[in-house]
């Protein structure tokens, strides 16, 4: 199993100024800093919950389809939006697009789900790696208002943290490597996707 990013988030969920506030930064030289952080606060939340915050596109390579009709395939990337086809190479090498009729996409669940629609099995598939891609569209939304607050907040913590703490070890009496945030941490803790 694989995921490939094919569009981007053509967002940010939050813009420089909403960190610098919540740092309480006045300083304007900065903010070429605050913005590279605050693309990576973004990429360390959806990591650390396997969840993607603003609209994104994606491709799910499998090696096959599930064996039985009633099996069901979790999108391993949520909040699932849409999928937008599911190609696959036929026994022939042949490759093909899966009706978007003969399944059905569950959008509702915590993890979005595909499976084969009522009276419909999944196709046979040549045996080769990455013989299946689903193209699918993930995300809470395309506006920072869609985003729950909390991973919101998980983002400008880590911002905060990083703008104070520039360096992995924090010097004192005894060096000690700085830990994550406990804030960060309890945010985004209920909101993490264990692996399916």
């Amino acid at each position: 199993m694989a995921l490939t990013l094919v569009t981007a988030a053509v967002t940010e969920p939050l813009s420089t100024g909403e960190f610098k506030d919540f740092a309480r930064i006045t300083d304007n030289t900065e903010d070429h800093l605050i913005d590279s952080w605050g693309l990576a606060a973004r990429e360390k939340v959806e990591d650390d919950t396997r969840r993607a915050l603003i609209t994104q596109t994606w491709d799910w390579i499998l090696d096959e389809f599930p064996d039985s009709s009633g099996a069901v395939l979790t999108v391993p990337l949520p909040p699932l939006q849409s999928v937008t086809s599911i190609t696959y190479v036929d026994t022939n090498g042949n490759s093909q697009i899966w009706a978007a009729a003969d399944y059905q996409v569950d959008t509702d669940s915590t993890q979005g789900r595909i499976m084969p629609a009522y009276g419909q099995s999944w196709p046979s598939t040549r045996d080769q790696m990455q013989a299946v891609t689903v193209r699918f569209v993930a995300g809470y939304g395309d506006n920072a208002v869609d985003v729950p607050e909390r991973l919101l907040n998980a983002m400008k913590v880590l911002v905060a943290t990083w703008y104070e703490n520039r360096e992995d070890v924090i010097i004192g009496v005894a060096a000690n490597k700085m830990p994550a945030p406990v804030a960060y941490s309890r945010l985004i803790w209920p909101l993490r996707i264990l692996m399916v």
